[in-house]
């Protein structure tokens, strides 16, 4: 059984093939977990909430139009914090293009708007790390507050490992996808 018709199976290494079953359970393990803990503070913060809740009849276009703002552009953080603004918008936008870039990977035929944003991902994935980098700078001695948990760092730090291989990837140890 081919998981990938088309992709030619190439027998791993004496070895190698428990190293995937290890990756594969161990990111499930992972995604469950988030999964759980995810829900778990969705209930804390609903059990938090006291007094009667607030019914709004409908939602008007002016209040749809600044979600949308606020949403895309960050307004609120742009106002409390222009410096730091610039970054966490360009590290979304980098990382919206990629991922719009990798869905070539998962359709066939790739649609003709995921074929025309391939050349702003490709620069998007070179600006990514620097995006984060950029972060990391301003929220380490920049913003200065006291409720920015080291997990934010760490959190940070990982998605900077990613975006690292990927380019790794890219550059010098392209995989064989023939």
């Amino acid at each position: 059984l081919r998981p990938f018709p088309g992709i030619k199976h190439v027998r791993s290494p004496k070895g190698y093939d428990d190293m995937g079953i290890i990756l594969t359970w161990s990111y499930y393990l992972v995604m469950l977990l988030f999964i759980v803990s995810y829900i778990q503070k969705i209930f804390l913060l609903l059990k938090k909430k006291e007094g009667p809740s607030i019914v709004r009849s409908g939602i008007t276009l002016p209040v749809a139009a600044s979600a949308a703002v606020d949403i895309l552009f960050f307004r609120r953080l742009f106002f409390s914090n222009a410096f730091l603004w610039f970054g966490e918008w360009l590290f979304h936008t980098c990382l919206a293009l990629i991922m719009v870039r990798h869905l070539r990977y998962f359709l066939e035929p790739v649609p003709s708007c995921v074929f025309a944003l391939q050349t702003p991902a490709i620069i998007a994935g070179y600006l990514l790390p620097l995006s984060l980098i950029y972060v990391f700078i301003a929220k380490l001695f920049i913003e200065k507050k006291n409720y920015i948990a080291s997990s934010n760092f760490f959190l940070l730090a990982l998605l900077l490992l990613s975006a690292i291989t990927g380019l790794l990837m890219k550059l010098w140890f392209r995989a064989d996808l023939a």
